[in-house]
């Protein structure tokens, strides 16, 4: 499991008010794994220190010699949090988040470009490219972009020992979709139903991955596949040991297996294998699966999910206890009528709101756009004959 936590909370949907706050890591298979979660009051900065004393607690500082990094959309209180009590951890912020904050600024397509180029760059090279033609292009916005701290947002700056090279929370949003329903649940019931559902996914995921056949895990298998395909374009010089030089176009790339790096820094982000690479590993004739990192390996995975939640008896079947009676939180009237879905940015496309069909109208006459055959200026007449008509039964000249 990587050590790459995305931070998150959902708020309640019914007449008590609480926040879930939530931990949740990503699997060798691309698949959200729920480490943590808890309810609190608000989302303040004693709710997160709260809920990050525990979960440190738990997790420890470095696991499996890979440091902690949390993703997070910079919500209330969380990075003052994680700077107390997680101040070892790496941070990283959202892209997507990011972005709308920059071209509320700073809009246009040539910006948005070039800061996706950059937050996506794994290597200085391309990420000073790309920096330089927003200068060029808006010399303001490239300094309000340049006083982020770069190993929070672009891919060059990475920690590479995380090996994740996610910009963005745009995965954590199915744990919204996940939670469903149980939003407008009391706590209680919330609380129970997500173990249900922890405990049901947990011994599904591990059944099917007993039946896996390769090293690693069928996300990172498919996505082998397309790095081999695109190591095809690449020529490689063998220049000894575990050493090579790569040709793609008009760059080169060194590579060395045995360090597992590439001069594109690609495979020492991810963790798997970039195309430079895959192309010496087919000249060296060795399995393209086993110069991935352990984290992507069946292995892995089973050991993510070889535990097991325990079920537990109905509520009728406990002991009798001694501890204080918990009640409920104080009602809260929120104003205006109650959300079920997230709010969407302004240029964000709602689900289902898009049509297959295009909107844009084509005339068949004419083959222009703007109107059909029936307001078409160029065709015929209506309760005339078309010009052609006139001579359908004409014997053509010879």
């Amino acid at each position: 499991m990587s050590t790459l936590y995305r931070i998150r909370w959902v708020s309640s949907k019914g007449p008590i008010w609480w926040v879930l706050l939530a931990a949740i890591a990503l699997d060798g298979n691309n698949g959200l794994f729920p480490v943590a979660f808890a309810i609190v009051e608000g989302e303040t900065k004693e709710s997160w220190s709260f809920f990050l004393y525990y979960l440190h607690s738990i997790i420890g500082t470095n696991t499996n010699r890979m440091p902690l990094c949390f993703m997070t959309d910079r919500q209330k209180g969380v990075v003052e949090a994680i700077n107390k009590i997680v101040p070892e951890a790496t941070h990283r912020v959202c892209g997507r988040h990011l972005y709308n904050n920059f071209k509320k600024k700073f809009p246009g397509l040539n910006l948005r470009n070039h800061f996706w180029v950059a937050a996506r760059a794994y290597n200085s090279r391309v990420f000073n490219f790309a920096m330089d033609k927003m200068k060029r292009d808006k010399k303001d916005a490239y300094e309000w972009l340049i006083e982020k701290p770069l190993h929070s947002w672009s891919r060059h700056a990475f920690d590479p020992r995380v090996r994740s090279d996610h910009v963005t929370n745009n995965m954590i949003e199915s744990f919204n979709q996940w939670v469903g329903d149980l939003r407008g649940k009391p706590i209680l019931t919330l609380v129970d139903s997500l173990r249900v559902k922890l405990m049901g996914r947990i011994h599904c995921r591990y059944d099917k991955a007993c039946a896996w056949e390769s090293l690693v895990t069928p996300k990172i298998r498919q996505k082998l596949n397309v790095i081999r395909q695109d190591s095809r374009m690449c020529i490689v010089v063998f220049a000894g040991g575990e050493e090579y030089e790569v040709t793609e176009g008009v760059s080169r790339f060194v590579v060395n297996l045995h360090a597992k790096s590439c001069a594109c820094r690609a495979w020492e982000i991810s963790g798997l294998p970039c195309k430079h690479a895959a192309a010496c590993i087919a000249r060296k004739r060795a399995n393209l699966e086993e110069y991935c990192d352990e984290y992507y390996s069946k292995a892995t995975y089973l050991r993510a999910y070889g535990g097991i939640i325990h079920p537990i008896s109905d509520e009728s079947m406990w002991p009798v206890g001694n501890h204080e009676v918990v009640e409920p939180p104080p009602l809260r009237r929120l104003p205006g009528r109650p959300k079920k879905n997230r709010r969407r940015e302004l240029d964000e496309p709602t689900p289902g709101s898009q049509s297959r069909r295009s909107s844009t109208i084509r005339c068949c006459i004419c083959k222009q756009f703007g109107h059909n055959k029936r307001t078409c200026q160029r065709g015929p007449v209506k309760g005339k004959p078309s010009s052609n008509a006139g001579h359908q039964g004409e014997r053509p000249h010879v």
